[in-house]
């Protein structure tokens, strides 16, 4: 019985371990960049700027803009859709709520 017992457990522990194998992407840094927290760019054929607001609640961002004044946008956690790069350069958390 002893030898079932540990027969089993060596068997779901070695599907358990294909299981979480199997859901790890081959390439895994296109998933690595969606997830940054922050400023990134990303899209074609315009590359899009985006902010990541990996919190909760509303935060204020600064967007620099290349031409024309920086602003100051309200955002929710997740992504936000900031405009076209390279007319939005950057944008940066202000350590506000909103």
């Amino acid at each position: 019985m002893r030898t079932t017992v540990k027969g089993l457990v060596a068997a779901i522990a070695a599907m358990a371990a294909t299981a979480s194998l199997a859901a790890v992407p081959a390439d895994a840094a296109p998933v690595e960049r969606a997830a940054k927290c922050g400023y990134y760019r990303a899209g074609t054929p315009a590359v899009q700027a985006w902010y990541n607001h990996c919190g909760g609640g509303k935060v204020w961002i600064k967007v620099f803009h290349t031409f024309g004044d920086d602003t100051f946008w309200c955002v929710g956690p997740g992504h936000t859709s900031l405009g076209v790069w390279p007319e939005i350069n950057d944008a940066v958390y202000d350590n506000r709520t909103c």
